[in-house]
């Protein structure tokens, strides 16, 4: 079953996670949502120690990618590169 949720960090992605055997997150490639995905990394790691810890993470998807913007290439590059640590 997939279960989608609003990308925020209120009681229903929580409870979403809580229920949740894995999660895969959607991403779009902006400096924007970067930032905000790493909040939602740290908050992903406390439901699985607190609340879930059968938690995985299948991982992330770009959503939207933009291949003529500057940014949107930067973007990809930081995050492909964040993620091989």
């Amino acid at each position: 079953m997939l279960i989608a949720s609003p990308p925020s960090l209120s009681a229903l992605p929580t409870n979403a996670l809580v229920a949740a055997e894995y999660t895969l997150i959607p991403v779009a490639s902006d400096l924007v949502s970067l930032r905000w995905m790493e909040n939602l990394l740290e908050h992903i790691i406390k439901v699985k120690e607190l609340l879930n810890p059968s938690l995985d993470m299948l991982g992330i998807v770009i959503s939207i990618f933009d291949k003529i913007s500057l940014h949107a290439k930067e973007a990809k590059q930081l995050l492909e590169k964040e993620l091989k640590h």
